[in-house]
């Protein structure tokens, strides 16, 4: 599909005897046949916006590296809900599930509004301090940094705040959903927010 026009460029639909009847890979072979009929049609395709598929990754980066590939936000910001979902299950953690749709929001803000990697991990890690109830802290290079938004209503504080101390384990359990060293390697395919 056309992003500008929303207009359907192609569509292939394949069956699994088309892949050694192996269903995994209907979705890389489907991907392929696609975009290479675009390419034969002498369809300038300048970005590909797709799920996080591990092999359409692979054909991406190995077959069509000139092309921009990008994650499709929605896929991202689904699978980190069930990443925060998972880890507020966990004993002791419930507070979580009050925050949860709040932390999948601040990361569509962040993939919004960040430019570059840094932009984007400055103001998605910041999560881990709003929801402490702090909105301005140092940062690790001296300077001082805070929240984007503006001062918060009491309407807007209905949520309880989790403590740094009382908190430690599940602050600790939600940083590692937050600076998982695989949604940060995945920065750049987010930038666009496709």
């Amino acid at each position: 599909m056309d992003n500008e026009t929303k207009k359907i460029l192609t569509i292939h639909t394949i069956d699994k005897r088309m892949t050694d009847r192996k269903s995994p890979n209907m979705e890389k072979a489907g991907f392929e046949a696609a975009l290479n009929e675009l390419l034969e049609e002498n369809i300038q395709v300048k970005e590909v916006v797709t799920d996080a598929h591990l092999g359409i990754g692979s054909i991406m980066k190995k077959q069509y590296s000139d092309i921009h590939h990008s994650h499709d936000i929605w896929h991202a910001a689904k699978n980190l809900g069930n990443k925060i979902l998972k880890v507020a299950q966990k004993k002791g953690n419930n507070i979580l599930l009050d925050w949860s749709k709040d932390i999948v929001n601040h990361f569509w803000f962040s993939c919004r509004q960040a430019k570059t990697y840094e932009e984007f991990v400055g103001i998605w890690r910041s999560v881990l301090h709003h929801i402490t109830n702090t909105h301005e802290w140092i940062f690790s290079h001296g300077g001082v940094i805070q929240c984007m938004h503006g001062e918060l209503t009491e309407e807007e504080r209905t949520k309880a705040w989790l403590s740094p101390t009382q908190h430690a384990n599940v602050l600790k359990d939600l940083a590692a959903v937050v600076l998982d060293k695989r949604l940060l390697n995945n920065v750049g395919y987010f930038l666009n927010f496709r």
